[in-house]
């Protein structure tokens, strides 16, 4: 088993590879130089993304939190049905979308729009550095 220090503790069962979610804390930047996969924190993305919009009005962020907003949409409908029914909504819904948040989540990167938002150069770091595994 791999602890959140990135240290192997035995008692591990088979072989596998372990995803971790995280909140891009850099403690953890250990465990994904030793294979382990790194699973991004939507919730933690859009608080960034949240906070951004409230105390600055940025566009971005008004922008990234309709995405948001339609994938916890689905959520919710979601939270309602079996585990495949839920799966199959996912597949068909929360995919296509978290596919394209990804994608402007990637434009948004080298994007001139950051300019004027105060904050975006902050933001940028902590969230947009971790689109990967974000869409993971």
């Amino acid at each position: 088993m791999v602890s959140a220090a990135g240290i192997n503790r035995p008692g591990g069962v088979g072989i596998y590879r372990p995803v971790w979610r995280c909140n891009d804390y850099a403690g953890y930047k250990a465990l994904f130089e030793r294979g382990v996969t790194e699973v991004g924190c939507l919730a933690h993305a859009r608080r960034k993304f949240h906070d951004l919009w409230v105390n600055h009005k940025s566009a971005v962020a008004q922008e990234a939190l309709t995405f948001f907003g339609a994938l916890y949409d689905i959520e919710c409908v979601a939270s309602e049905l079996e585990v495949d029914q839920r799966r199959r909504l996912r597949e068909l819904k929360s995919r296509p979308l978290a596919d394209t948040l990804h994608q402007w989540l990637l434009l948004q990167q080298n994007s001139d729009r950051w300019d004027g938002d105060r904050q975006g150069d902050r933001l940028q770091p902590r969230t947009m550095a971790c689109v990967d595994a974000l869409h993971r």
